[in-house]
């Protein structure tokens, strides 16, 4: 007889089992993994960093002398309650004085007059400079601190803006430019400052302005590319004019140079005629003083104070052994508790060893008390560890042998006549019946996990 088995018991069983681990495999031993702890998975960390770059927007220490050569748009830009420029200056220790129509660098010959694109090599000569660095002529702006003597060292030089329309290539425009950067690599001692020319209302070559004003900004690719002196430095004047989202300014950081998604060539800036207005002189000085700043401190080597460590902060799975350095003659003070360093802090002496996961706070502070700001660097260990976990395992509970009865039908002669015909017949067969269970061992392993 056939045996009788529970059906309900195993599929009740088999149910949880494939809701809690998944199907089983349908052979007669099998394993599924179910892990008991947590384990884990190393991902690449963010680094807060927020240490000032090895650039610094801090204005000259003594008054600079400094000179603009201009037009108009210039003048507007200097003047107090339009551009507001020339407060700006001297505020940050420029002395300022400019050139203008009617301007002579040799008696008679109105240079000041001639300060479109293609007049510009006619500046920059061993004849006409030494009038530039001379002079301390005024038209626009007036000065409120005292002219500290000696030759203007930073030379600023701006067209007008009907040089903002270049027609229908920049190639000629290239080709000037380069030709002054023989004159300012023989004249280190001087610091050139290129104002690119404002803005039209509307400028109708406005793409290839945008890219002559990119090139003249981009120093790894452009004007600059290639030219070892620290002594030329591009304001897009032009790009920060031409929309309320285009910028060329001092992050605090880096320089960010950028113009809006919606340029068109139709600058927001002007009041009916092609002058800027004050709005945008206003917004032009705010973002030119801190790169002016910032070109001086390149052009005389006055760079920040900054701090860091090696290895940066990231992932490992070992202990890291953190150097800090500084770039200048300085002490560092350091946290690992997550507050802000001091120099109540622990000063640093030798590597710092980390073996569990922190955020290593540092800061330096020179001779002159100067600061480099906090560099926040986060370290993450990741130690192999062990774990625990059940394998699921699948064994044959029974293995019976039953007979079962069936019947054949098939032709066979019977009868007198041994007629044929369908007759049945009783056979018998044998078959088997597999019942399976489960049980549950426990296991270990090893990962990396996060100390």
């Amino acid at each position: 007889m056939k045996p009788i088995i529970n059906f309900a018991v195993f599929w009740g069983i088999l149910a949880i089992f494939i809701v809690s681990c998944g199907a089983a495999a349908a052979t007669e031993t099998s394993e599924t993994s179910i892990v008991t702890s947590t384990v884990t998975t190393c991902e690449t960390s963010t680094q807060e960093v927020q240490n000032l770059a090895a650039d610094s927007a801090a204005p000259p220490a003594t008054p600079t002398r400094l000179i603009f050569i201009h037009h108009s748009v210039g003048g507007n830009w200097l003047a107090e309650g339009n551009g507001n420029l020339g407060n700006a200056l001297n505020t940050n220790n420029y002395y300022v004085s400019e050139t203008n129509y009617g301007w002579d660098a040799q008696p008679g010959d109105n240079l000041g007059d001639r300060t479109n694109t293609d007049n510009w090599p006619e500046w920059f000569t061993d004849s006409k400079m030494p009038y530039v660095y001379g002079s301390d002529y005024h038209s626009a702006y007036s000065n409120n601190i005292a002219n500290p003597g000696g030759e203007n060292e930073i030379i600023m030089f701006k067209s007008c803006y009907p040089q903002s329309e270049v027609g229908t290539s920049i190639d000629d425009e290239k080709t000037i430019y380069n030709s002054l950067l023989p004159y300012f690599a023989a004249h280190q001692d001087k610091l050139f400052v290129l104002i690119t020319p404002p803005g039209e209302t509307d400028v109708s070559s406005y793409q290839l302005t945008r890219d002559l004003c990119n090139w003249l900004t981009d120093t790894d690719n452009g004007w600059l590319k290639g030219y070892t002196g620290k002594n030329v430095f591009a304001f897009d004047f032009y790009g920060v004019l031409s929309e309320t989202d285009s910028h060329h300014r001092w992050t605090g950081d880096h320089i960010e140079h950028v113009y809006a998604a919606d340029y068109d060539g139709k600058s927001p800036y002007h009041n009916g005629d092609d002058h800027p207005n004050s709005i945008g002189g206003q917004k032009a000085t705010l973002e030119f003083l801190p790169l002016l700043n910032v070109a001086y401190n390149r052009w005389k080597g006055n760079e920040a104070l900054t701090a860091t460590a090696t290895p940066a902060g990231g992932s490992y799975y070992n202990p890291v052994d953190v150097v800090l350095n500084s770039n200048k003659v300085a002490d560092i003070y350091y946290t690992m508790d997550g507050t802000d360093p001091t120099k109540s802090s622990s000063k640093y002496s030798s590597f710092i060893h980390i073996a569990t996961s922190k955020i290593l706070k540092f800061i330096a502070f020179d001779v002159s008390d100067n600061n480099s700001g906090i560099n926040s660097q986060y370290y993450a260990i990741y130690a192999l560890m062990p774990y625990s976990y059940q394998v699921a395992v699948q064994d044959r509970l029974s293995n019976k042998k039953y007979r079962v009865k069936y019947a054949v039908r098939y032709l066979a002669k019977v009868g007198k006549g041994k007629k044929k015909r369908y007759v049945w017949k009783t056979k018998w067969k044998y078959k088997r019946d597999y019942l399976y269970g489960y049980r549950y061992e426990t296991r270990y392993g090893n990962s990396y996990q996060l100390t």
